[in-house]
């Protein structure tokens, strides 16, 4: 997941996976929550998408780097995070 500005204050995230767009959300046009399983990574997670927020909830992976990072937002410290192939 990537986080970048659009329009204005407008963030946008952009899933890939081994550089392949897998999904993209503005994060300020998302009315209600929303799940997004990614089962081709090489370690399967689940994405969470809420209004303004998006999260990795669950992975396979032995680290949980990406889970423990929790809610990236527009006021983040930490707007990217990597598992393998899958950029977040």
């Amino acid at each position: 997941v990537l986080l970048r500005p659009t329009q204005g204050s407008a963030i946008t995230a952009v899933v890939t996976l081994d550089g392949e767009p897998v999904a993209q959300y503005r994060l300020d046009q998302v009315t209600q929550p929303e799940t997004l399983t990614v089962d081709e990574a090489p370690y399967p997670l689940t994405i969470s998408i809420e209004p303004g927020r998006i999260c990795i909830d669950h992975s396979d992976c032995p680290s949980q780097d990406c889970v423990n990072t929790g809610w990236i937002s527009r006021s983040s410290p930490c707007p990217a995070v990597k598992t393998k192939s899958l950029t977040q």
